[in-house]
């Protein structure tokens, strides 16, 4: 293996290590992501040459986007200061989550595995949540009706719920099909995955289509936050 191949495999560790709970976990970078003109350290430290990307592959705005270009700034504070957020949240969000496995339990439902580990999002099913993006408006009651209307047309796009994943590393994904299939291509009944994430409330985050008549659900809750840490 020659020199310059052997580079493009070396691992460069960052110079400022983000802490986690994994002491024996380091942030490195494949030695062919060193210098590319992508800051993939916080703290820019894989870029010490400077180089940047030919204008016709930059762009222009990254606000939406998690590549940094460089020339890189130090951004290790802001994403410590979103870690430390992140870690409150998981922990009061662990703890509400007490008060919706007590709810399925006095509903009798703390064995009814259609609501997940301990009955815990039964309380979420007895919740709906709108959101208004543009002209469309959705209603999402989980495990029961999603709904999409806009200009006086509305359309099922979910019912019902099943689980789509739901593992030990709190990955709660849940299906609601048999929807509306008017308008869908060849007729294909409308469906919808809500992708549940730890929250504080239960709120809707964002809702949009991966592809056509299949919606995904951003959604927050304290049910998901079974036994999450950073």
């Amino acid at each position: 293996m020659s020199h310059k191949t052997a580079f493009l495999y070396f691992r460069f560790y960052c110079k400022y290590q983000l802490p986690t709970k994994d002491t024996n976990r380091e942030l490195w970078v494949i030695g062919s992501r060193v210098n590319d003109g992508i800051c993939d350290c916080c703290d820019g430290s894989d870029e010490w040459r400077y180089v940047t990307l030919p204008p016709d592959l930059r762009l222009k705005d990254t606000s939406n986007h998690g590549a940094k270009q460089s020339p890189c700034v130090n951004n290790c504070d802001r994403l410590l200061q979103e870690q430390k957020n992140q870690e409150n949240i998981v922990n009061l969000g662990n703890k509400a989550r007490k008060s919706y496995i007590d709810f399925a339990k006095q509903h009798g439902m703390q064995n009814n595995n259609e609501f997940g580990p301990d009955g815990v999002f039964y309380k979420v099913s007895q919740t709906c949540k709108e959101l208004k993006i543009r002209e469309f408006v959705y209603i999402i009651c989980p495990f029961g009706t999603a709904k999409q209307s806009s200009f006086g047309t509305e359309h099922v796009i979910g019912r019902r719920g099943t689980w789509k994943t739901w593992t030990k590393s709190h990955d709660f994904q849940l299906l609601m099909d048999n929807g509306d299939s008017v308008q869908c291509p060849e007729n294909i009944p409308r469906t919808t995955t809500i992708i549940f994430q730890c929250g504080l409330e239960e709120k809707i985050i964002s809702i949009g289509e991966d592809e056509r008549c299949h919606y995904l659900v951003n959604w927050s809750s304290p049910a998901a936050c079974e036994g999450q840490y950073l």
